[in-house]
């Protein structure tokens, strides 16, 4: 019989694992439109706009900002992005941007409005768990790969021969010289699934190759709080 802290890491990543599956196997293709949005937006001179009202969603707010205004794939341009409260983006979003919320927000009315939660944003994606750490780490994965294929599209419409640019090697299938849109978008579609998959991959080598360290780290983490 597995310790009860070994067992508890294998229920964290079955949890996981089926969340993963069923949020980006349902999602998969407005995942990819919504990249499709996205770039053409910026394009247009848009910015995205990430608000949020807590502690955990100021947090992924100013993850995302950062992500995409700082291009850590040479050759890629970096991105206009910002995080605000809800009622600066109201006052400063344009039709343009994109704002991106990660609490229940009062949402301004011209941009493109993103939510993972059903708060009347135009593009609601809600993983399919309750549990907030879960549902994290999947809105994590979501805009890692989101800006990742943005730039995909971005490329594709600023030039037919663009292909995939300096991301070829992390989407070799991409690296194309067509123009057609549609035909882009189902490439990003599998790549979506691809990524997802790589994500789920990782953490149960992680959590699998590594089940008593982490287990023994937060027993030993566990006495210390309780000693103060």
């Amino acid at each position: 019989m597995k310790p009860a802290g070994l067992t508890f890491v294998d229920e964290l990543l079955a949890c996981r694992s089926e969340a993963n599956e069923l949020f980006f196997g349902a999602e998969a293709g407005r995942i990819a439109h919504l990249c499709r949005e996205l770039a053409g937006r910026f394009q247009r001179g848009g910015r995205l706009i990430a608000v949020a009202s807590s502690a955990q969603g100021w947090s992924d707010a100013h993850h995302v900002a950062v992500e995409f205004v700082h291009p850590v794939i040479v050759g890629k341009r970096a991105l206009p992005a910002i995080a605000l409260s809800a009622a600066d983006a109201r006052l400063l979003a344009g039709p343009d941007d994109m704002v991106i919320a990660f609490d229940a927000v009062e949402l301004p009315a011209e941009p493109l409005t993103i939510a993972f939660a059903p708060i009347g944003a135009d593009r609601e994606l809600g993983p399919p768990t309750d549990d907030p750490f879960v549902r994290q780490e999947l809105v994590e994965t979501l805009y890692h790969v989101v800006w990742e294929l943005v730039h995909v599209f971005f490329e594709h419409g600023a030039s037919s021969s663009a292909g995939a640019g300096a991301s070829a090697f992390l989407y070799p299938f991409l690296e194309q010289e067509d123009a057609d849109l549609d035909g882009v978008e189902e490439d990003v579609r599998r790549s979506v699934l691809a990524k997802a998959d790589e994500a789920a991959g990782l953490r149960e080598q992680t959590l699998t190759e590594a089940a008593h360290e982490l287990s023994a780290a937060a027993e030993a983490l566990r006495e210390l709080f309780d000693r103060g």
